[in-house]
């Protein structure tokens, strides 16, 4: 990061082929490699990016929605991932606990032998025991869905009672019906004009969609329905504390300080 990021290059842009001497997959829109620094506690941790330089949800294309959507598909299935999540940072990372502009997926795949969460607000040395009570699982947040907006694919739900730290929160279910994944083309696309327009409702400078696949033991989120149609929450920190999407929970209190300590040193 320091070599590339911090000396204004994209290291997205001009891949370091010693650490990724190869592309795990790829189309003319993006390409696929393992992260090379996996967060504990993960089996799988993918990162899919575009080719092109594309820092914004605006740079996203029809035919770019659909290779994004399709190639995270097809490697869940081609390494046999059995659960986990896809995350998209989008706009200031300040206000998704982002590092790297350029527009990329992370799949993550959690080994079950530790702890595994998405980070999308970090907390300060103040609120650790908030952050405790987070990633613990005491704090739970309830959702308080109340709006509804049918569009021609998707199902999209205001969260009226937001987690703490949070301005903005939408869940997004796929429709129903045999045909309708992530990687069918006119799903993909109308997922792209959502994540744009409430990108926009929001008026955040930042945010972050978060979805989860497979078995709920990678993921935490039990719902019947959820692994045939996908479910996902487009959530917009407000830059004033943690905030965590859980996928696998700590198993003591050790885990939980380490990782925090970590976060304080990013």
């Amino acid at each position: 990061m320091t070599q590339t990021v911090g000396e204004g290059t994209c290291m997205f842009c001009n891949i370091n082929r010693k650490i990724n001497p190869v592309d795990l997959g790829e189309n003319d829109t993006c390409r696929i490699f393992e992260n090379a620094w996996p967060y504990p506690g993960h089996a799988w941790h993918l990162v899919l990016a575009t080719k092109l330089h594309w820092t914004e949800l605006s740079h996203v294309t029809n035919q770019g929605a659909i290779e994004l959507m399709q190639l995270a598909v097809q490697m869940v299935k081609q390494y046999e991932i059995p659960g986990g999540a896809h995350v998209l940072r989008f706009g200031d990372h300040d206000y998704n606990a982002g590092t790297l502009r350029h527009l990329h997926f992370q799949t993550q795949g959690p080994n079950l032998l530790q702890h595994a969460f998405v980070t999308l607000g970090k907390p300060n040395e103040m609120q650790t025991e908030e952050a405790v009570a987070m990633l613990e699982g005491s704090l739970v947040h309830k959702p308080d869905f109340q709006d509804f907006h049918d569009r021609a694919y998707w199902y999209v739900r205001k969260d009226h009672n937001p987690r703490p730290h949070v301005k903005m929160q939408f869940e997004v279910q796929l429709k129903h019906g045999a045909d309708l994944r992530l990687d069918f083309p006119p799903a993909a696309i109308e997922l792209f004009d959502t994540l744009r327009d409430l990108e926009r409702e929001s008026g955040m400078p930042g945010g972050a969609f978060v979805t989860k696949f497979g078995d709920p033991r990678y993921h935490g989120y039990y719902s019947p329905v959820h692994s045939r149609h996908p479910i996902g929450w487009v959530v917009f920190p407000d830059n004033t504390g943690p905030v965590f999407e859980t996928l696998v929970l700590p198993k003591n209190r050790g885990q939980i300080m380490r990782f925090i300590d970590k976060l304080y040193k990013k």
